[in-house]
């Protein structure tokens, strides 16, 4: 995954079944499994923490923020849990100094030696909620829709 090997067996795989693993720094649960269909036609389905793929795709949507941001060279992926109001640059969890403005609340953390913070206002509407905003250096990035 993403040029790291998460599992590997010396012997042959069966051609029907599960294997399960983990993802990432939470260490993830998911499973593969393969199904037959009719002669050598085979389905693959994928999951994670026990829903379907596309189901923990959408879900995850709900919960998290996703920003891109190149600075330099390098390019990173934050990540903000709204639930916990954890921070995640690269898939590893940032320290991060929160406070109160006038407007609403901020975190702050430091992000390839430039200060970053994520500003969370109310929108004033109901079904809206609350707003979040990635601010690096006075400019404001744009969260990427449907990226978990």
């Amino acid at each position: 995954m993403d040029g790291i090997e998460i599992l590997k067996h010396d012997w042959m795989f069966r051609l029907v079944g599960e294997e399960k693993f983990n993802v990432g720094a939470k260490k993830v649960p998911c499973r593969i499994r393969i199904e037959a269909i009719d002669g050598f036609t085979y389905t693959y389905k994928l999951f994670v923490k026990e829903k379907e793929l596309e189901r923990f795709v959408r879900e995850s949507n709900k919960k998290l923020l996703v920003w891109k941001v190149r600075l330099g060279e390098t390019e990173s992926r934050i990540a903000l849990e709204k639930d916990s109001l954890e921070v995640w640059v690269n898939g590893e969890k940032i320290e991060i100094e929160a406070g109160f403005t006038d407007e609403g609340s901020e975190m702050t953390f430091e992000l390839n030696e430039k200060q970053a913070r994520i500003v969370a206002v109310t929108s004033g509407k109901r079904r809206e909620g609350i707003l979040h905003q990635l601010i690096i250096n006075g400019e404001i990035i744009p969260i990427v829709e449907g990226e978990s």
